[in-house]
Formats: C-alpha cells, structure tokens, sequence
C-alpha cells in the first residue's frame, strides 16, 4: 500500500473534520441533507409504491456493500455465513447460554403454576 503524499494527507485530514464536524447531532445542514433524503424516498413510495421502492433501497444497500468492501469475496462469503449459516456448523452453547435458557424455564414454569386470579364481576 502506498502511503500518500503530505499536501494529500493534510487535505484528508481537513475533509475528515470537517466530516466529524457535520455529522453531530442538531446541525442545521444535516438536518437539511436527511429531511431531503426522506423527501425523496417518500416521493419514490408515492410513484413507484412499497415494493419497487425496496428494490431500490436493497439494491443501492448491495452498491454500498460491495463499494464499501476491501476483499469482496471474503465480506461476501462472511454475509451469506451470517444469513445462512452452514448446516454441518455445529451449533455450540456456553454457560452463560445455559444459564439464561434455565432462567427463563424457571420463569415461564412458575408463570404457569400461578393460579389464575378471577375476574372482577361485571355490572
């Protein structure tokens, strides 16, 4: 990897605050960027309705992905991993697992054991 040069670097760095600058929370241009960002997407479920406009939002998604990635074969096969895990993958439980699922049979049995309390009489 090459490493840039330092007019490009002080650049970067500039672009860089001034980018953490207009991400926080309450700052005018952003609240112009998102309310323009909705605006559109509201326009695009009323011209185009629900389901072509979620081909749109899981296609620009799937862009992003693969502009975002530095190895694509390797996020892919992580995200389809995640998705679908592999059936010979054995599923694997700690302690702490175990103890959270016998917690929570303690507490649905003991539910069960309530007696259930009558209702008030209606009028």
């Amino acid at each position: 990897m090459h490493s840039l040069p330092r007019w490009m670097n002080s650049i970067m760095k500039g672009i860089d605050e001034h980018m953490h600058d207009w991400n926080k929370p309450g700052n005018p241009a952003r609240k112009l960027v998102y309310a323009g960002v909705f605006f559109v997407f509201g326009l695009m479920l009323v011209y185009l309705g629900f389901w072509k406009t979620l081909l749109v939002a899981v296609i620009t998604a799937a862009g992003y992905f693969v502009g975002a990635s530095d190895n694509l074969e390797d996020s892919a096969r992580k995200l389809v991993n995640k998705l679908f895990p592999p059936s010979t993958k054995k599923v694997t439980y700690g302690p702490e697992d175990m103890e959270k699922v016998k917690k929570a049979l303690e507490k649905k049995e003991a539910e069960a054991k309530k007696p259930e309390e009558p209702s008030a009489p209606q009028e």
